[in-house]
Order: structure tokens, then sequence, then C-alpha cells
């Protein structure tokens, strides 16, 4: 970086930013756009932060574009070679040189893509929040991006927003299925259900999805989880033992929504307990799994009984995993789970001596158990389940997710919804 001349460091960021050009920035995610929008308005900085692939530098993009003043906004995208070797004292050079040659005559919106590959960033970042100088926008594929040890610079100074991909009603959006009522709804339910096997098979990374050939999608998908793994876990962490790393990920993706027991993955694959928990800890640094652990009121408990473990997609998920089936039942599980992230809830599973649910899960004061049978083949096994979870958190109703079964049933006083996945997740829940 430090043989860029002026000109050098013009020509990258003309490559990035849509100074007098046209640029396509995709379909709009409005609510991540509007969450977006009132956040920047805070005075704060901005922290995109989610898997690599999800959308955050299309989001951000899209920002600028509805902003509509382009010579105002600065992107950085810190995944250019030629920006490979860059420190944190030349980020104010290249803020220099954008002032000096564009003049914005209001305070300008600098977007910092994919900023956790610079060391010290958060000095830079903090210096222009300090002087006002501009509204800041970061974004990053992991979720220890401000855990480091000048963290502490921005400590309650920004506002983070985890980025998915595409939620269920996104994926239909992108397919140009409008869902805007109930009345919508309604007519396009056979339509409706058939996507949603599309989207468990497929899952909802942004541009898989609106690709055709389905070839391709499933070699965009590996590639993705490739440079998960190699980009944002190995080299992050100088892991030397690649080939044990992607194993490990492959077990997980394969096991999905089943319960993961680190003793006995490490006889498994033949790593050492340390390294299965350490790889298991930066995969969900990196979002590429997350896991659930038994609802219980003893942390003891939630700790040393094994968790269920859930990929960020289902769609990434088949790519990479040793399956026979289409695994409806896994994935449809899989789904729910990420559906329930989205709505920013805590989740758990419940499991007693004779009995399961799938999911409790907790937001601020509401509690809610939520069972997921995709054909609803064990049914005795699956409602006993429920009422179980359901006593445990005082809950008097209860949700089970099918794939098209719809009732309601009332069991002992409680209340049971039995209702379609594909509606459930149509829903402002």
């Amino acid at each position: 970086m430090a043989t860029l001349t002026r000109d050098g460091i013009l020509e990258i960021l003309l490559d990035w930013n849509n100074w007098g050009k046209e640029t396509d920035t995709g379909i709009e995610r409005a609510d991540y756009l509007n969450d977006f929008e009132r956040k920047i308005g805070s005075g704060e900085i901005v922290v995109l932060q989610g898997v690599r692939r999800s959308g955050k530098s299309t989001i951000a993009r899209q920002f600028v574009e509805r902003l509509g003043n382009p010579q105002s906004t600065l992107i950085i995208n810190f995944e250019d070679i030629r920006l490979s070797k860059i420190t944190a004292a030349e980020l104010n050079r290249i803020f220099d040189v954008y002032l000096s040659e564009f003049q914005p005559k209001e305070k300008p919106l600098v977007v910092l893509d994919e900023i956790q590959v610079v060391k010290g960033w958060e000095r830079f970042v903090r210096f222009l929040h300090e002087k006002n100088s501009a509204k800041i926008a970061i974004t990053g594929s992991s979720s220890k991006l401000l855990s480091g040890e000048y963290a502490t610079l921005i400590t309650g100074r920004h506002i983070n927003t985890t980025v998915y991909p595409l939620s269920f009603g996104e994926f239909l959006q992108f397919n140009k299925v409008e869902t805007q009522n109930k009345a919508e709804v309604i007519s396009k339910r056979l339509l409706i259900s058939k996507k949603l096997r599309e989207y468990l098979e497929f899952g909802g990374f942004p541009k898989p999805t609106i690709l055709e050939d389905a070839t391709l999608k499933k070699e965009l998908l590996r590639t993705y989880y490739e440079d998960i793994v190699q980009k944002d876990i190995q080299k992050r962490y100088s892991i030397k033992e690649g080939g044990k790393l992607d194993e490990l990920g492959q077990y997980y993706l394969t096991n999905n929504a089943r319960l993961a027991s680190f003793n006995k993955i490490r006889k498994t694959i033949g790593l050492s307990l340390d390294s299965v928990q350490r790889f298991s800890r930066y995969m969900e640094e990196a979002y590429l799994i997350f896991f659930a652990p038994i609802f219980s009121y003893s942390k003891k408990a939630q700790i040393v009984n094994p968790k269920k473990v859930f990929p960020i997609d289902t769609g990434l998920r088949n790519s990479v995993s040793f399956r026979f089936s289409k695994d409806f039942g896994w994935n449809a599980e899989n789904a729910a789970f990420l559906h329930l992230k989205r709505l920013g809830y805590d989740i758990y599973y419940y499991a007693d001596q004779k009995t399961e649910c799938d999911f409790i899960a907790k937001k601020q004061d509401k509690k809610i158990a939520i069972q997921v049978a995709w054909n609803l083949d064990n049914e005795q096994n699956e409602i006993k389940g429920l009422l179980n979870a359901m006593e445990a958190i005082k809950a008097k109703e209860g949700i089970i997710l099918t794939e098209e079964i719809e009732e309601d049933r009332k069991i002992k006083g409680r209340r049971i919804r039995i209702k379609p996945l594909w509606k459930w997740m149509l829903e402002k829940n």
C-alpha cells in the first residue's frame, strides 16, 4: 500500500464507488435497508456482521443508492488484493485523498467493507467518529469483529446488525412471487409450498437464488463453503490441520439439527478435544454454524449436555453434506431455527427422560415451544414432547410445523396450532 500513488488510490476507489456511473445493486432487502437508515441516523457506528456472501456489502451499496448523492459516500473494500497489506495508519491517507478530490459539501458516509483484515482499524474508526468527520458503517464476516484488543476504543459507539441469507419471504421476493397480503398468500399457496421445497434444497444465499441452473447453484454454494473454511477460519486463525477442519465442517453440515457431542466427534475425526472445541468456536464466529443448548434453568446443565448444531443455510449444507435423500425433515427444522434467529430469539431444545421438543425460543418475556414434524408421522410422540416443553415454560399454546397439515387442537386445556412451515415463516411472528 505504501507504494500506491494518489492516482493509484483513486483507481482503487473508482472501482468500488459509483461516482459518475450507474450501477446495478440488485433486489432491495427492505427490512435491512430501513434498519440501516434508522441506525445510521443515530450518529453511532453501524456494524453489519454476518456470514460471507449473505449480502452485507450489497445492503450497504443499496443504502448508498438510496441516499442519491454518491460523491458524499466513500466505499473501501478491503478484500481488494491491492489493499492486502494496508495498515491502519494508511487509512487516513485514503480518506484524505477522497476529501481533497471530491470535497463533499455534507458529512460523508464511509463504508469500510470487510474491515477485519486491517489490524488496528478501530483507531481510525474512532478518530473519524470523535471528530464527527463522517457517518460510519463497517461490515465483517466474524461475530468477533469487535472483540479484539482494540475493541474498547469503540465500545458504546456502535450498533450491530446481523445479516442472514434470505428469509423465506425474501426468497419468494427474489423469485418474483408476491405475498404482500393474505389474499395473495392463499391464492398462491400451491406455488409457495413448491417454492418451500426449493428453499430447503438450495437455501437463501442471494446469488444462487437468482441462478436458474441447479448445478451452478450447488457449485457456487460449495465455493462459499470453501471460502468460509479457508479464508474466514483457517487463514484467520493460522490453522495447520486444514483437512481436519474441513472434515469437521462437513460433519456438522451433514448432521444438521442433531446433537453434537465433542467427545464423540474427536474420536470420529481424530482430533484432540481441545481442537474440536476451538474449531467449533471458530465456525460459530464465522457464522458457518450455530449451537442450541438444552433448555434448563441450570447454566451447568446447558454447558455439560450436548448441543444441537444448525448450519447457516440449508443450501450450503446440502452442497457439501453426505446424504442419500432430500432430508426435508432435518432441513425444515434447520429453516425454522434460522427463522427464529432472524427474529432475535434465544433458542434451546427441550429433552427429558422420555420426550423431546425441537425448540423452546425466548425473547424478553416471551417464550414459545415449537415442534417441527414434516409429515407428522409420529404424531403421539411429537405432541407429548411439545406438551412437556409447554409445561416446562408454563405456556398455554404451542406450535407444530408441518409440510402442509393445518388445524387447531385442544389437549389438556392447552392449544396446539398445527400449521405449514411456509405459512409460519411468512407471518410477522
